[in-house]
């Protein structure tokens, strides 16, 4: 179980997705190929239970980025990957067994920014739990 790898599972989940074309391994420079889905660590806390137990709690952002050339048909293409993103996540919220369990999603729809690009799509927000030991 690693964080990395539950990177690498939401990053498959969001490819799966009917009319995603492309999500990277790694976050790109810039892209040119929409709808794209990125997936990075934004934050964690490790959680110290008792000599060589802890819990590690990282929040992973999927950002599902649409081209903006036409609002309209953007905010239409957007909206169809977040029941089916979010369906994926519910059945698997271990992750592929990446993780112990997500515990929450968070998401926010609307205008979205990706290396000087304007964009418009979804930002989802999962906390997800990791037992460690030594």
């Amino acid at each position: 179980m690693s964080i990395e790898a539950a990177i690498s599972d939401l990053q498959a989940k969001a490819l799966a997705l009917s009319g995603m074309r492309t999500a990277p391994a790694t976050p790109l420079e810039s892209s040119d190929i929409f709808p794209f889905a990125i997936t990075f660590e934004e934050s964690g806390t490790l959680e110290l239970r008792s000599s060589g137990f802890a819990h590690d709690l990282a929040t992973l952002v999927t950002e599902i980025h649409c081209a903006r050339n036409s609002l309209p048909q953007a905010i239409t293409q957007a909206m169809t990957f977040r029941d089916n993103f979010l369906k994926a996540i519910i059945g698997d919220p271990r992750l592929s067994n990446s993780v112990d369990t997500a515990l929450v999603v968070r998401r926010k729809f609307g205008a979205m920014r990706y290396a000087e690009t304007d964009t418009i799509g979804y930002r989802f927000e999962v906390d997800v739990k990791v037992q460690l030991t030594t």
